[in-house]
C-alpha cells in the first residue's frame, strides 16, 4: 500500500472503481471526494493511488465508537425539560410557597366567623402561720404561739365566644378567597413564563448542538481536502499553496469547532440552571426544532381572542381588580353594627388542708353567657379615609386590568408579526443554502477541471457553511418567536390548533 493509499484510507476513503459515488460525508445529498461534490455523477478525479470515495460507514462506525465511550445521557424532550422545571425551578417554587401561604390566609379569615371554645384546670393551696389577729373590735391581740391553718381550691371551667353578625369580617373572607384566586393566576403566569424561559434555553442548546454539527462537518470536510490536495501535490497536480491553503481551512475549522462546542457547553449549563437540577447531570435533548407553519394559515381574531381569555396576565390582573373590590367592600363594612355573644360554664372547690388537689369533680358550678353590640358613632374619620382610600384603589385596580388587555392585544399582535418575519427567514435561508451547496457544486467541478483555484473554492466551501448556520439560525428565530407568542396567548399555538 502506497503512503497515499494509506492517507486516503485513513480519512475514511474507498476506491470508487469508477461506480457512482452516493455516499459519504454528504452535504444534502452528495460526497466530498478530493475537495469535489459529486451528486449522482461518476467521479473522474485519478489520483495516484486510484479513484476514491468517501466511505460513509467507516466515518459512521468510528462516531458509534466514539460516542459509545461517553458518560450516558439522561434523554430530555422540551415537555420533560418543562416538566422537570416546574418540579425544580427555585422561582416557580417559591411562587408555589406563596400560595400555600394565600390558602392558610384564607381559612384563617374564615375561622374568623366560627365560635371560640377554651378550657382551664387549676389547683392552688395556702398555708399561713400568724401570731397575731383581731378581735371584732379590729384590736390586735397577740398570742403566745403560731397559728397555722392550710387551704387548697380547684377550679374547672369552659369559655367561648361567637360573633354573630360582622359585616367586616364577612366581606374579609371575600377578600381573602379573592387573593388566592390572584395568587393561583400569579402561579399559572410563573408557569407559562417559566416555558417561554426554558424554551428559549432549551432550544438554545439545540441551536448550540446542531452548530457543533455543521463545525464537525466542516472540519472533516477541510481535512479530507487537505488530504486529496497532498495527494495531487504528489503526482504534481496541485501547488504547494493549495496545501498551505487547506492547511489554514484545517487549522480555522478545528478553531471555530472548539469555540461551538464551548458555547454548547454553556449553554447546557444554562439550560440545566434554569431547570434547577444539578449541574453536573447530564442530559441528551431529544427535541429538534419544531417544522415552520406558515402564520398566516392561523386566525389572527381567534388568536387574539384566546388570548384575552385565557392569558395568565390578564387571569391575575383579573383576580387582583376582584380582590380591590373586595377590600372596598371591607372598608365600607367599618359603618355598620355588630353583634357578638360569649358564654362560659365552670365548677370549683375549697377545702381545708389540701384536700382540693383530690377533688377532679368538684360540686360548685356557675355559669353564665352576654351578648354585645358594637355601634360606630364618630372614629375620627379613619372609615371615610379608609373607605376613600379602598375606591381609589379599586379604581386604579381597574385601569390596570384595561391597560393589562391593552397591552396584551399590542403584544400579541406584534408576536404574530414577528413569527411571519422568522417564517420568512426560514425560506429565505433554506433557498440561499440550495444556491450556495449549487455554487459549490459548479466549483467544485471547475477546480476539478483546473480551471478554478483553491482559493474561490475554499471561498465557496465558507459559504456553504455560513449558509448551513443561517439555516438553523432561522429555525431557531421562528421557534422563539413561537415561544413568545404562546407565552401571551396562555397556550399552544398552531395550525391544527
Amino acid at each position: 500500500m502506497s503512503p497515499g493509499e494509506a492517507t486516503m484510507r485513513r480519512f475514511g476513503y474507498r476506491r470508487a472503481g469508477g461506480e457512482t459515488c452516493r455516499a459519504g460525508l454528504a452535504l444534502k445529498g452528495g460526497s466530498v471526494v478530493a475537495g469535489l461534490m459529486v451528486a449522482g455523477v461518476p467521479a473522474t478525479v485519478i489520483l495516484a493511488a486510484g479513484l476514491w470515495c468517501v466511505d460513509a460507514s467507516a466515518v459512521v462506525a468510528q462516531s458509534v465508537a466514539e460516542a459509545r465511550q461517553d458518560p450516558p445521557a439522561e434523554e430530555l424532550t422540551f415537555e420533560a425539560a418543562v416538566a422537570l422545571a416546574l418540579e425544580h425551578n427555585p422561582g416557580y417554587q417559591r411562587q408555589q410557597n406563596q400560595m400555600t401561604a394565600t390558602q392558610l390566609s384564607e381559612r384563617q379569615s374564615f375561622g374568623q366567623l366560627l365560635p371560640s371554645l377554651s378550657g382551664g384546670l387549676s389547683f392552688s393551696g395556702n398555708t399561713s402561720r400568724v401570731k397575731t389577729t383581731e378581735d371584732e373590735w379590729g384590736r390586735p391581740i397577740a398570742e403566745a404561739d403560731f397559728i397555722q391553718s392550710t387551704r387548697s381550691s380547684t377550679s374547672q371551667g369552659l369559655s367561648g365566644s361567637m360573633v354573630l353578625f360582622d359585616l367586616g369580617r364577612i366581606r374579609r373572607l371575600g377578600e381573602a378567597r379573592a387573593r388566592t384566586a390572584s395568587q393561583a393566576a400569579a402561579v399559572d403566569l410563573q408557569a407559562a413564563l417559566l416555558r417561554h424561559q426554558v424554551g428559549a434555553d432549551y432550544y438554545e442548546a439545540v441551536l448550540r448542538s446542531e452548530l457543533v454539527a455543521v463545525e464537525d462537518r466542516g472540519l472533516r470536510t477541510a481535512r479530507d481536502n487537505l488530504a486529496a490536495i497532498r495527494e495531487l501535490l504528489r503526482i504534481a497536480a496541485r501547488q504547494p499553496t493549495d496545501v498551505l491553503g487547506a492547511e489554514l481551512q484545517v487549522a480555522q475549522a478545528e478553531q471555530s469547532l472548539q469555540r461551538a462546542r464551548g458555547a454548547a457547553r454553556k449553554a447546557s449549563l444554562q439550560l440545566k440552571s434554569r431547570i434547577g437540577v444539578p449541574l453536573d447531570r447530564e442530559f441528551a435533548l431529544t427535541s429538534s426544532f419544531p417544522e415552520p407553519f406558515d402564520p398566516a394559515l392561523l386566525d389572527r381574531d381567534a388568536v387574539l381572542g384566546r388570548a384575552l381569555v385565557a392569558s395568565p396576565r390578564v387571569a391575575q390582573q383579573y383576580a387582583a381588580t376582584e380582590a380591590a373590590e373586595r377590600s372596598l367592600g371591607v372598608a365600607r363594612a367599618a359603618w355598620y353594627p355588630s353583634l357578638s355573644s360569649s358564654y362560659s360554664w365552670g365548677r370549683s372547690a375549697s377545702l381545708p388542708e389540701y384536700g382540693a388537689f383530690r377533688q377532679w369533680a368538684p360540686e360548685n358550678q356557675s355559669w353564665g353567657f352576654s351578648l354585645s353590640v358594637s355601634m360606630p358613632i364618630f372614629n375620627r374619620f379613619q372609615t371615610t379615609a379608609g373607605v376613600g382610600q379602598a375606591e381609589v384603589e379599586a379604581a386604579n385596580a381597574a385601569q390596570s386590568l384595561r391597560e393589562v388587555r391593552l397591552d396584551l392585544e399590542r403584544e400579541v399582535r406584534a408576536a404574530l408579526i414577528d413569527l411571519e418575519n422568522a417564517y420568512t427567514g426560514v425560506q429565505l435561508a433554506e433557498r440561499s443554502a440550495e444556491i450556495a451547496r449549487e455554487q459549490l457544486r459548479q466549483g467544485q467541478e471547475q477546480y476539478r477541471l483546473n480551471t478554478l483555484d483553491y482559493t474561490a473554492l475554499q471561498r465557496m466551501e465558507d459559504q456553504v457553511a455560513a449558509a448551513e448556520r443561517d439555516v438553523i439560525q432561522a429555525y431557531h428565530s421562528f421557534v422563539l418567536a413561537l415561544l413568545s407568542l404562546e407565552e401571551k396567548v396562555g397556550e399552544p399555538v398552531g395550525v391544527g390548533g
